[in-house]
């Protein structure tokens, strides 16, 4: 059976992300896409689950989720640490029980401020 190729239109489609969003994961390395004699960027259906973890979680017989759940969590002040730590708890139970594969970003800082240590990590997986 011939393998089926998208134009990067399409993929962006299938991954449910954007067009440039399959352009920055090329640039850092993340995916490799085919190109035509004219350049034009061709992505297999399996590169694309691969990308999702479709092929992993198939292999172990889990549900088809997206690739990587991200469960950011976050408290106003460091006297909250225990309430941080019980977020955290209950959104991994949560994503453990959606068959998720998924990362835990703890962060404690109030206001919306960007330069946040959990939120800086957070945009560099982003």
């Amino acid at each position: 059976m011939a393998e089926e190729y998208l134009g990067i239109k399409d993929a962006a489609k299938y991954l449910k992300v954007s067009i440039s969003t399959l352009r920055r994961w090329e640039k850092k390395g993340l995916i490799t896409p085919m190109r035509t004699a004219g350049n034009r960027r061709r992505y297999t259906v399996r590169q694309l689950d691969d990308m999702l973890g479709l092929n992993t979680q198939k292999e172990f017989g889990a549900v088809a989720r997206r690739g990587l759940v991200i469960g950011y969590c976050r408290v106003s002040s460091s006297g909250q640490k225990a309430d941080l730590e019980r977020q955290a708890e209950v959104v991994a139970n949560y994503c453990e029980k959606q068959g998720y594969q998924f990362r835990i970003i703890k962060d404690i800082g109030s206001g919306m401020n960007y330069k946040k240590k959990g939120l800086q990590e957070l945009l560099r997986l982003v």
